[in-house]
């Protein structure tokens, strides 16, 4: 169940960003569910492993986001950068179509 925990909060943050057409909104949204499999895990833990003594679920709770932001960042900025090419590669196609194209002239020569 931890695995699978922490496959979700690895794998569902990166999908959200990069496939959303918001700005930022998957990132506010990333990050949240990051910060909230974190305490789900730490709690999951606690309640199941009666010796397992440690101050990770306070610290989840208080820094998660933290942590949760440092982990979305980077996925934010290549979203934006993809984004960013993807609209400047469109613009140079779509004034490429624009540009009136002059056809030579096929002369008779008979």
């Amino acid at each position: 169940m931890e695995i699978a925990l922490a496959v979700a909060a690895f794998l569902v943050p990166p999908l959200l960003i990069i496939l959303s057409d918001r700005k930022v909104l998957p990132l506010i949204i990333g990050v949240l569910w990051f910060w909230g499999m974190m305490v789900l895990t730490c709690e999951y833990k606690l309640a199941t492993d009666p010796e397992y003594d440690s101050i990770a679920p306070g610290i989840s709770v208080f820094f998660g986001w933290f942590f949760g932001l440092w982990y979305c960042a980077p996925f934010y900025a290549i979203s934006l950068a993809i984004k960013s090419r993807r609209q400047k590669w469109t613009n140079s196609i779509s004034k490429i179509s624009e540009v009136d194209v002059v056809q030579p002239s096929v002369q008779d020569d008979c």
